[in-house]
């Protein structure tokens, strides 16, 4: 089995989701048996301020995005990773894309505006 063939085996294990958080804390969900298989893709903050948490990743390569889609910002959306970047959002245009790389890099931050 290539490579290749093993990253798309592992990403279709799981089911990709968009979630739209109303909470002040959440935990993102990476395909873990706890999460169920389900693997957030993108994640929508519009409450402010909240903390998320994002766990170690599941396979190599693993994507996430959480952007702030709340146009009235009055706090900063606190995104904490167990391993790897973490990135602070406070305005309604920021994002941060985030790779899982592996056990040792973590979560890295492709692209962002912060």
């Amino acid at each position: 089995m290539s490579i290749i063939n093993l990253f798309e085996t592992r990403r279709k294990g799981v089911t990709l989701r968009s979630v739209t958080l109303t909470a002040a804390t959440y935990t993102v969900k990476v395909g873990r048996p706890a999460d169920g298989y389900i693997q957030d893709r993108v994640v929508n903050a519009v409450n402010t301020p909240c903390v998320i948490t994002v766990p170690n990743g599941v396979y190599e390569g693993q994507r996430l995005l959480i952007r702030c889609s709340d146009a009235s910002i009055v706090g900063i959306i606190d995104v904490n990773t167990t391993t790897g970047d973490n990135a602070d959002l406070s305005a309604n245009t920021n994002f941060v894309s985030l790779e899982w790389v592996n056990a040792t890099s973590g979560w890295q931050v492709l692209a962002s505006i912060v």
